[in-house]
């Protein structure tokens, strides 16, 4: 997630929640296929809501609820005795009324006048003059070393259980390839195929183990020797700790947490106190304590009262600013009063949220 979703992780935006309720609606239909019968229409029902929910919450969420009928009977009716096709509709209906009348009155209004539609923008002029093949090829450079799990997806389809292999063919291959040929102008609209392709990458891993404990318990324990087994386990536990020593594991952990959040805001943040040091608090709203080297410099603040702004700003504690661009607007014009005045030195501004100033 935070590969394709980078600074606006944090931001309020709605693919993660999307990305959730899709896949929680999928996942009641494979807890149904074991539930009790008193239970199983209520977890359908919870299934067809959490789709509605999702076409609510973004268009990508369209998706899930539009292909629903179908997964409900392929993972649960079709494999449940207490379950028969005329069950599905009533539930799908209630879905579809629930996010048919809030599309229907978006229509209304863009039909009015009173907002614009740029579908055909996203569909076509902002892909830069691409054909579909370079958006395919663009769009695999930006999924980067994450394609490769997708490719784990498809190579592992003839040998996944039934229920996964549905999954893999109508929700995550469709939808990723949507994404690619009409989406791909921007990595979040992959959010809904991420947990799929973890999951059902996880269980092609699963499958490959259990092939491999198959052919070892083939082997005749008197092919191995007892004292082999220690003396491979060592082996092992030596090989690993030469090739990943725990300064090399901490290090990388913590090139990792230099990236959490906003990395554009981060990197701007480490240029600057690298280059001028850190002296006193920097205030701010943004989790600046859980950066490495940056810990315990937060002093925590929304900047929406211009009254306990004034009083943080006579904090000698309080070295720096680190405005968000959702500052109230008292704050903002104190800001630039005392930008103005020379009080506050403007040090950078990032593209998504923040507006940093430091003061001394």
């Amino acid at each position: 997630m935070r590969h394709f979703e980078g600074e606006f992780l944090a931001d309020g935006y709605m693919d993660v929640p999307v990305a959730l309720l899709a896949f929680f609606s999928v996942y009641l239909l494979l807890e149904d296929r074991s539930a009790q019968q008193s239970q199983s229409r209520q977890l359908l029902w919870f299934s067809a809501l959490a789709a509605a929910a999702a076409a609510l919450t973004k268009q990508s969420g369209v998706y899930i609820l539009a292909i629903w009928p179908l997964l409900a009977w392929l993972l649960a009716a079709r494999r449940a005795d207490s379950l028969r096709p005329r069950d599905l509709w009533p539930p799908f209906v209630l879905a579809l009324l629930f996010a048919g009348s809030f599309y229907l009155y978006r229509s209304v209004i863009i039909g009015q006048g009173l907002d614009s539609d740029n579908t055909a923008y996203l569909l076509g002029e902002i892909h830069r003059g691409r054909d579909m093949l370079q958006r395919l090829q663009n769009a695999w450079l930006i999924m980067g070393r994450y394609g490769y799990m997708f490719l784990v997806c498809l190579l592992a389809l003839p040998w996944q259980k039934p229920a996964l292999r549905w999954i893999t063919l109508l929700v995550l291959l469709p939808f990723t390839l949507l994404w690619m040929l009409f989406y791909s102008y921007d990595e979040r609209n992959l959010a809904i195929a991420l947990p799929f392709a973890g999951m059902l990458a996880g269980a092609a891993l699963e499958r490959a183990i259990e092939f491999a404990l198959s052919l070892t318990s083939r082997i005749p324990p008197r092919w191995v020797p007892a004292a082999l087994l220690p003396l491979l386990a060592g082996l092992l536990l030596t090989t690993g700790s030469l090739a990943l020593p725990n300064a090399r594991l901490l290090a990388a952990q913590d090139a990792a947490r230099r990236e959490v959040f906003n990395p554009e805001l981060n990197r701007q943040l480490y240029a600057y106190f690298e280059a001028n040091g850190l002296e006193g608090q920097i205030l701010t709203n943004y989790p600046v304590d859980f950066l490495p080297g940056l810990q315990g410099k937060q002093r925590s603040f929304w900047y929406n009262e211009a009254d306990v702004f004034l009083s943080e700003l006579n904090n000698p504690a309080n070295r720096y600013l680190l405005v968000p661009a959702n500052a109230s607007d008292n704050v903002r014009e104190l800001v630039r009063q005392r930008a103005a005045a020379g009080q506050i030195q403007p040090v950078f501004e990032t593209q998504h949220g923040y507006l940093p100033f430091a003061y001394f």
